[in-house]
């Protein structure tokens, strides 16, 4: 887990932060699932923990909600999926919140 020193008045605090990571899908033929289950292994090696949160661009939004319902048909919902404008296209924010629970 990564700290941040915050300044609140006049003294200085230790506050957790997530761990993230900003993914590029370089395979332009990847569709969304493919560059979250590459991004979200990465990510387990890099920082030794599954990611449960992926904010991800609006043009993925219709992949990312037929995936949700199939991982959610399988009783695998894990990993919180939103959308939004500050994500460029074929990227993905990857993230580990430790205040989430994980299914």
């Amino acid at each position: 887990m990564t700290t941040l020193f915050t300044q609140l008045q006049g003294s200085f605090t230790m506050t957790n932060t997530l761990d993230w990571m900003l993914w590029y899908e370089e395979i332009p033929k990847n569709e969304f699932a493919e560059a979250l289950k590459r991004a979200s292994q990465h990510y387990q090696q890099k920082y030794g923990h599954w990611p449960n949160r992926v904010q991800l661009p609006p043009t993925w939004e219709q992949e990312a909600n037929t995936v949700k319902a199939n991982l959610e048909a399988a009783g695998k919902n894990g990993i919180e999926m939103e959308t939004s404008k500050n994500v460029l296209n074929r990227h993905l924010k990857v993230v580990f919140d430790p205040q989430k629970e994980t299914a």
